[in-house]
């Protein structure tokens, strides 16, 4: 009686498999299996092909720098921009939005170090 974790070959039903393709994990007997030596084996030439060309564009991954320096620092430097663009933008809606409800911020003569007051109505 076949233990559940026996593999049997899809070429061939009644072969226990003693190998599984590398690159589409079929179960594979003797006879079927192709080694293709450091490669491992595969049940055909193109799963062979198909895993030969993922090997070599996996292997220059590493070498592929995702970003420079350079780069990062100006995407630091953007990102620092975009948001005192977005703070002046709104501190201008502040100011215009606010006169009209009687609240938000009042020229105060710069005087004191910060030269706006927060009104607020009455």
């Amino acid at each position: 009686m076949a233990r559940k974790k026996d593999s049997y070959c899809v070429n061939h039903p009644a072969r226990l498999a003693t190998a599984r393709c590398k690159q589409c994990h079929k179960p594979l007997c003797g006879e079927c299996a192709r080694d293709y030596g450091d490669d491992g084996s595969f049940c055909s030439d193109k799963c062979h092909t198909v895993y030969s060309r993922f090997a070599h564009r996996a292997k220059e991954l590493p070498y592929k720098r995702s970003r420079s320096p350079l780069s990062r620092i100006v995407g630091f430097v953007t990102g620092l921009l975009k948001a005192a663009i977005v703070a002046v933008v709104l501190l201008v809606a502040l100011m215009i939005s606010g006169n009209q409800l009687g609240v938000g911020l009042k020229y105060n003569g710069a005087k004191k170090p910060i030269p706006f007051d927060l009104v607020l109505p009455k």
